[in-house]
């Protein structure tokens, strides 16, 4: 492939999970791949949510309802072509506590009751998905951040393998991993101190009865830990001899030794907590060595795969959280349509560098939805999503405390599929709660690219950029600028409509960094902010459009509007490409619940008011 570091493929090793060189506002990003040597590093973010061309079927769909204190309201309808092909429609009842119900191919419908759930109503999922699962939690609608509830983990449609205290496999180890096939549930309850064993998925499920490996919650709601640290892994895990592959995850997703150009797929990980997965842990290797972990280990290490589900899941301790990687050299080691649901990442990254990050993902189709991004480990100066993907959909995410809030970037490893996916120039990013304060991201949203001599494999597209809240709390002592949106050149453009803009402090706010073309409809952004910063070479139209004031009177903590808030009955018109895209749910904690679709009169921003 024609772009710096890319490694050739080694014979029959395993496909490759790299990591890569690239550059966050001149700063340089290296890591270790997988396949012995170094890549670009990058964002991969998948594809989901609206009507899109897309091959397969939408991996998964979750389904909250929520008793006492529903938010409410008349039903909506969600048009989407999920993670794979077809559109995929959501209805949504906002009366609190209705019925729930999932059609299509779908494996399983559970139901499960925690308390301090989301709020919500009864919300129905229609359409080619993996699985739907319904969780019911007591309590109002959320609004603010929120550790995932408790999923359900009900036996498989075919083989179940339950592992414990008690249970008939001790250990995580003794699951026959290599042999699982459709529909076969690894159901992993908790233990005292955690499970601190690795392990790898290499096969296939199928749509409509994926692989499922998911925790068990206790009776308290904790929720099952898998841990890194002084980890042990099976002698007949299947990763295929190559041991810098087992440096590189605490689950793996691989084909491992699988030949060359099997892929796995249809696999759901859900309900766990996954951590220890950094440089500074050690783990005992199949081989009975004792190695350490690669620096830029994950959590989750993707290797390859398609119609893959990581669902209310926390990760935290790693060097990435979540990574993906996705390959130009066979259909095998390319990844396809990752759905990234309800999880919540925090404490991961490697101090003083900017190449960890907490999600960081390359894959053709992903979406990111429901997810909170806490903040990384202190001195980690990665981004919270970093991603190199087509097809890819951000929203009604919870994004706070890192240097970089969304950083969306160029195809590196699959950059001749990337750029031949027509979903690679249009980026959709909506819904979300994006919050920058002193010390966090000055640089908040970034479109373009960062592999320096690879301009040609920027985006070069537009980032429709809708629906979102956009906390900034910054003084001059932290910050001469604090920009929105920021693009790679003037070859990329940003549409921007129907934001909440809430900027306090004496920095500067400025729209845009130093290059681009941004358009403008209706947005509320706080008075006094400017097109750019005093560099700034690119566009901007639309201003007119754009009404403010002091104070968008919002809640302190949740950002919600409170009653008089300039943004309530406000909205304008959302650009036509973001017709299939309707902002018609809230993050509330790791779900979501429905508010009145987004639009002309409607209120500004990520949350409804009232």
């Amino acid at each position: 492939m024609q772009y710096p570091l890319v490694l050739s493929t080694i014979g029959i090793l395993i496909g490759s999970l790299s990591a890569c060189s690239g550059s966050i506002e001149g700063a340089a990003e290296t890591a270790h791949g997988a396949v012995g040597g170094t890549i670009d590093a990058g964002d991969r973010v998948g594809s989901g949510g609206g009507a899109t061309t897309t091959t397969g079927s939408t991996t998964s769909s979750t389904t909250v309802t929520g008793t006492g204190g529903g938010s409410g309201g008349a039903a909506t309808t969600t048009a989407g072509g999920g993670s794979g092909g077809g559109a995929t429609t959501s209805t949504t009842s906002g009366s609190g506590g209705g019925a729930t119900t999932s059609t299509g191919s779908t494996t399983s419908s559970t139901t499960v009751t925690g308390a301090g759930g989301a709020g919500g109503g009864a919300t129905t999922i229609t359409g080619s998905t993996t699985s739907s699962t319904t969780v019911t939690g007591a309590g109002g609608a959320g609004g603010g951040p929120g550790v995932p509830p408790p999923v359900g983990c009900d036996p498989g449609v075919n083989k179940t393998y339950d592992v414990g205290d008690g249970k008939p496999y001790a250990k995580l180890g003794a699951v026959p991993w290599s042999t699982l096939g459709p529909g076969d549930t690894v159901r992993i309850f908790p233990k005292p101190g955690g499970y601190h064993e690795k392990f790898i998925l290499s096969t296939r499920g199928a749509d409509g009865a994926p692989i499922r490996v998911c925790g068990v919650a206790a009776a308290d709601g904790s929720r099952p830990v898998i841990d890194g640290k002084d980890a042990t892994t099976d002698a007949k895990a299947a990763f295929g001899g190559y041991m810098p592959l087992q440096d590189l995850g605490l689950i793996t997703i691989a084909r491992g030794a699988q030949a060359y150009g099997f892929r796995p797929g249809w696999i759901v990980i859900e309900g766990l907590v996954i951590q220890g997965a950094n440089g500074g842990n050690t783990y005992t290797a199949t081989t009975g060595a004792v190695r350490s972990y690669d620096s830029f280990a994950a959590g989750v290490n993707l290797n390859a795969g398609d119609h893959v589900t990581l669902r209310h899941c926390e990760l935290r301790d790693d060097g990435n959280g979540l990574f993906s990687n996705s390959k130009h050299e066979v259909e095998g080691t390319l990844t396809r349509e990752v759905l990234v649901e309800g999880n919540y990442f925090h404490d991961n990254g490697v101090v003083g560098s900017y190449s960890m990050h907490d999600a960081y993902t390359q894959a053709l189709g992903i979406v990111y939805q429901y997810n909170r991004f806490g903040p990384l480990r202190p001195g980690a100066a990665g981004a919270a999503l970093k991603d190199r993907s087509a097809g890819t959909v951000v929203r009604y995410n919870w994004i706070e405390g890192t240097v970089r809030m969304i950083d969306l970037v160029d195809a590196q490893d699959h950059a001749p599929d990337a750029l031949a996916d027509p979903r690679y120039h249009q980026t959709f990013v909506y819904g979300n709660v994006i919050i920058s304060r002193t010390g966090d991201a000055t640089r908040m949203v970034h479109y373009g690219g960062d592999t320096g001599g690879f301009e040609q494999n920027f985006r070069k597209g537009t980032l429709y950029f809708f629906g979102n809240t956009v906390i900034s709390r910054h003084d001059l002592g932290d910050a001469w600028g604090v920009s929105v949106l920021y693009a790679s050149t003037n070859d990329e453009a940003i549409d921007a409509r129907d934001n909440v803009v809430s900027h306090v402090g004496s920095s500067h706010l400025w729209l845009m960094t130093d290059l681009g073309h941004l358009v403008l409809g209706t947005n509320w952004i706080t008075s006094g902010w400017k097109d750019g910063s005093d560099k700034f070479a690119g566009t901007v139209t639309g201003a007119a459009s754009v009404v403010g004031g002091a104070d968008a009177l919002l809640d302190p903590g949740t950002f919600h509007p409170l009653v008089g808030s300039p943004v309530i009955g406000t909205a304008g018109a959302l650009a036509p490409e973001a017709a299939p895209y309707p902002v018609d749910s809230q993050y509330d904690g790791a779900s979501g619940t429905p508010r009145p679709p987004l639009g002309v009169a409607s209120d500004m921003g990520a949350f409804a008011g009232g």
